[in-house]
């Protein structure tokens, strides 16, 4: 997908793209993390819980199926809902940016119409994000993977094809669209069961008023944690996705595509390795209901190290690579300097540390990273828009890097030392040894 950004687009659309991807992810603020909390509460409730063979129904005893139900209809109504809200804000603040803060970049690339189609897409994706997360909390881990790792490829297909044919920011919509469309069909097959569990939070939802629905998602068991991963997860979108857009504002849209395109291999590489621990989250949360102690440290542990060493290997070939082939092909400018490079891939190291941590801790139903989390971001904010008004796009990485090693990693290794000893688990340097 790089090099075809690369070979596909200006300088200037470039940027227009990588700023297109950080202002779409302000879906997290209507997201809030309820499917992160939805696949712990699912889980919990799986450890009496199975599928039938054919996936259309589920046994168990019925207290139990009860909560289920419960869990699926509040998570499918606040998509629904999200999803609605979080379309026309992206359309009218997607707007608001381009114009408003550089009206002759703006100008000069033709933007709007797949703003439009972006803002529809992520909307979509919202819609189909609880169906998801049921299917990983009940245990079924593998088979939601394959079936996101089927639709984003045939996605990212679709997407190139549209660069390929000058479609240029199209493309972005375009992957968003056709994946989640095919997601949809794959998990109607398989897991009929689900969509019917949303047909009817979906009917319940028009049958009663807005308000009704609205608190009725506030109310419980499952807003007692979902507050604190909703704070948490907003303040990472001032710590992880500021980067383009305050490159676009400082430094202009080429600046932007730099900063995108190096920011997007690094975190590439950040999230596929990360999601070998995430995809372990179900079973943390089982062995916690079943105070297994032994096994959640043991299984944290060796996948811990392992996600760290394949982040470790993928991030020296993604600096070879961009070394070694990006000027074979012209394309080194599209990208930042090499210590701009560094800078980048080892704060995306120390953030693998800190979410490792930080998906432990998830598992317990709690959120002790809250307060660190809004620290954070609040820290991220006046740190970059400061240095970068002053020194760039430099300004802004550096200051990225330092708070991590500074403040993140020390804070949230800490606060996970604590939670151990709150619930008496064995001795952490037993827990290590016994990975080995």
């Amino acid at each position: 997908m790089v090099i075809l950004i690369a070979t596909c687009l200006t300088k200037e659309t470039q940027g227009f793209y990588y700023t297109f991807l950080s202002i779409a992810a302000l879906q997290v603020f209507f997201d809030i993390g309820f499917a992160y909390v939805t696949v712990q509460f699912v889980a919990h409730e799986f450890a009496t819980l199975f599928w039938s063979e054919n996936g259309k129904n589920i046994f168990g005893p019925e207290t139990s199926k009860d909560r289920f139900y419960s869990i699926c209809d509040i998570a499918c109504k606040w998509y629904y809902l999200s999803a609605f809200l979080c379309f026309w804000v992206l359309l009218l603040g997607g707007f608001c940016f381009f114009l408003k803060l550089n009206p002759l970049a703006a100008g000069q690339v033709h933007w709007s119409g797949p703003w439009i189609l972006n803002a529809f897409a992520i909307s979509i994706s919202l819609l189909i994000t609880p169906l998801f997360a049921i299917v990983e909390g009940s245990g079924k881990v593998y088979e939601a993977n394959k079936m996101r790792l089927v639709a984003s490829i045939c996605g990212s297909l679709a997407g190139w094809g549209v660069l390929f044919f000058g479609g240029q920011l199209y493309a972005i919509g375009t992957i968003t669209l056709v994946r989640d469309c095919l997601a949809i069909a794959i998990l109607a097959k398989s897991f009929h069961f689900v969509i019917r569990i949303a047909k009817s939070a979906l009917l319940s939802l028009l049958q009663t008023s807005i308000w009704t629905s609205i608190k009725s998602c506030f109310a419980g068991e499952m807003w007692a944690m979902q507050w604190k991963i909703a704070l948490s997860w907003m303040s990472g979108y001032f710590i992880f996705q500021l980067y383009s857009p305050l490159a676009f504002y400082y430094d202009g849209p080429v600046a932007a595509g730099e900063m995108g395109m190096t920011m997007s291999i690094a975190n590439s590489i950040g999230q596929l390795s990360l999601a070998w621990l995430i995809s372990y989250a179900p079973m943390f949360a089982r062995y916690i209901a079943e105070q297994n102690w032994q096994m959640l440290d043991r299984s944290f542990f060796a996948m811990m190290w392992k996600s760290s060493a394949m982040l470790v290997a993928l991030l020296v070939s993604g600096v070879l690579l961009i070394e070694i082939v990006f000027p074979e092909f012209n394309f080194r400018d599209r990208v930042l300097s090499t210590v701009g490079i560094c800078i980048v891939f080892a704060t995306t190291f120390i953030n693998h540390l800190i979410n490792c941590f930080a998906v432990y801790l998830r598992a317990y139903k709690k959120e002790p990273l809250l307060l660190a989390s809004v620290a954070g971001a609040i820290f991220s904010f006046l740190l970059m828009t400061t240095f970068g008004s002053r020194y760039g796009v430099y300004g802004i990485i550096t200051c990225g890097f330092s708070l991590a090693v500074i403040y993140g990693l020390p804070v949230a290794f800490w606060i996970w030392i604590q939670w151990r000893r709150k619930f008496n688990h064995s001795e952490l340097v037993g827990a290590i040894r016994g990975v080995h």
